[in-house]
């Protein structure tokens, strides 16, 4: 065989096969690429402060006086809505003394009655309160149980609760900024002035004094925004305390 066409078949075999492998390891470029995303979930935390509350009050009497001014605030880094529910025990069919002219009323009263900053204070012989501005009540009710009974009531923090007729309660955000807080749902409680006397006959009297009372003080809140799975934000109260109470909120 001639060597010099044996070199043309081996040089233009080895070019085949150069050919062949650059295709091979063309096909086998490839790229890849990645990102991480990261979530961290807000901080949520609002406090009952109750900063003139004095935790041993004894020996109370009737229409005496008690420095008491729940308020709430932000301590989280989530705007917020809020609520302050409070239970006050009542005695039934008793005769409480009220502010007009010393006069009498008969019937179911709560055990205390707010007082606002202007020093004002319902005095009518039922379960009416007087609170500070930008405090609506949304809801009221009550217990069953033995006495003293319970009434609860259930306030919104909102923009104006003095609203003109026919418009609706808006509520008011509570920043996440250090030092925000509301204004205080009231500034004092007076314990009422009753009598287990009238028409009830004496084995059946309710004895009132040296009694204990409890009155609780909750407070709730809800982020306030993305309320809702759309992520529209409502702002009316009764709306938004059914998301709070009924679990689906924040």
């Amino acid at each position: 065989m001639n060597i010099k066409n044996i070199t043309r078949k081996t040089l233009l075999l080895i070019s085949m096969i150069g050919i062949l492998t650059i295709a091979a390891i063309s096909a086998m470029f490839s790229s890849s690429d990645f990102v991480t995303n990261s979530l961290s979930a807000s901080h949520f935390d609002i406090e009952l402060i109750e900063s003139k509350w004095n935790y041993s009050h004894n020996n109370v009497t009737p229409n005496e006086e008690l420095d008491k001014d729940p308020k709430i605030k932000n301590n989280g880094d989530t705007d917020a809505y809020v609520f302050i529910e409070v239970s006050v025990p009542y005695y039934s069919n008793v005769r409480y003394e009220t502010d007009n002219e010393g006069g009498w009323a008969w019937g179911n009263v709560p055990c205390v009655k707010f007082i606002n900053s202007a020093g004002k204070s319902s005095d009518s012989a039922d379960f009416a309160q007087t609170v500070n501005e930008h405090w609506y009540l949304i809801s009221e009710s009550d217990s069953s149980e033995t006495e003293p009974k319970t009434h609860t009531y259930i306030y919104a923090y909102v923009e104006n609760a003095a609203l003109p007729e026919g418009k609706s309660a808006v509520l008011k955000i509570l920043p996440c900024s250090e030092d925000t807080e509301t204004p205080a749902l009231f500034d004092k409680i007076k314990f009422f002035n009753a009598r287990p006397v009238g028409n009830i006959p004496i084995d059946e009297e309710m004895e009132i004094s040296g009694q204990s009372v409890t009155i609780d003080v909750y407070a709730h809140g809800i982020q306030a925004e993305h309320l809702k799975e759309s992520g529209v934000t409502t702002t009316d109260p009764e709306e938004v305390w059914k998301i709070l109470s009924s679990g689906k909120g924040s």
